[in-house]
């Protein structure tokens, strides 16, 4: 193939004219695969240059006449050779990559499909590992996973997506440190012994951002609009241990009001705070 180095090197001395008819002559070399005619008008008609002189210096310089009758040039024939040599298995390689996105996008889609199936609509960009993740917690035996049981126990069948939150918020909850800021790890997330804390907090991540988005899923089906899984608030109540139950009285309520999202999510911080306080009372008395 074409290397800048080797160009330089092989065409000291050449004109402006003769570059410009060396290049556009291996050009049409490499793309047609053929060798050029062994003819200065035929080559200059091709090319669409009108400088025969130059085309003649170049044919002497770098061009052989073979024995079929035309110009040679020893290095393109050798790229065109190896190209082709190559060519089975540039073949083999590409259909292993076309099978792979083939299972890929056919395993994507019938995840996407199963979990529908049971009232999880996800994002079209999930992840392929947190498609699989949530399908393994919704209960969803998967033909291609080494694990057949999801992975909060017993199999969830037909569970609505609020079900399915309260279920995920237990799950990931269940192992939070006992100061309550911070989720450490997420429950039957089996970690190996060097896993590293990226790895957890990435976990960790996806759990609450799940758990999330089926708060949110509920809260919008029940009529309330512009209900925001990214929240830093909503976040730090899953976090700390709010479930959608948290969240269900206030829903009813702000849609008599005419409240939205922000009164929802306030109101369980309030109801939350309020409830510690209680309990702080109680021990202390």
């Amino acid at each position: 193939m074409f290397n800048p180095g080797d160009y330089l090197a092989a065409t000291k001395g050449l004109t402006m004219a003769e570059h410009g008819v060396y290049l556009l002559m291996l050009m049409q070399y490499w793309t047609s695969e053929r060798p050029l005619p062994d003819n200065c008008r035929t080559i200059c008609r091709q090319l669409g240059v009108r400088w025969p002189t130059s085309v003649k210096r170049v044919m002497a310089r770098f061009f052989e006449v073979g024995e079929d009758g035309l110009l040679h040039h020893r290095r393109v024939d050798r790229d065109i050779a190896r190209y082709h040599a190559r060519a089975p298995h540039r073949e083999v390689r590409l259909e292993g990559i076309k099978t792979r996105q083939a299972k890929h996008r056919a395993e994507r889609k019938r995840l996407f499909e199963m979990l529908r199936e049971r009232g999880c609509v996800m994002p079209f960009d999930t992840k392929q590992a947190q498609l699989r993740d949530m399908a393994q917690r919704m209960g969803i035996v998967l033909q291609s996973s080494p694990q057949n049981t999801p992975l909060n126990g017993t199999p969830v069948i037909g569970q609505s997506i609020g079900e399915h939150a309260n279920n995920l918020l237990e799950s990931t909850q269940a192992s939070h440190h006992a100061s309550g800021h911070g989720i450490h790890k997420v429950e039957n997330h089996k970690q190996s012994a060097d896993a590293s804390p990226s790895c957890v907090a990435s976990a960790d991540d996806d759990a609450v951002a799940l758990a999330a988005k089926g708060i949110c899923d509920y809260v919008e089906a029940q009529g309330i609009t512009h209900a925001k899984p990214d929240d830093e608030a909503l976040r730090k109540l899953i976090v700390n241990g709010a479930t959608l139950d948290d969240f269900k009285p206030l829903i009813g309520e702000a849609s008599v009001r005419g409240h939205g999202w922000g009164w929802i999510v306030f109101g369980v911080q309030h109801r939350r705070r309020a409830s510690e306080g209680n309990e702080t009372n109680e021990e202390s008395s």
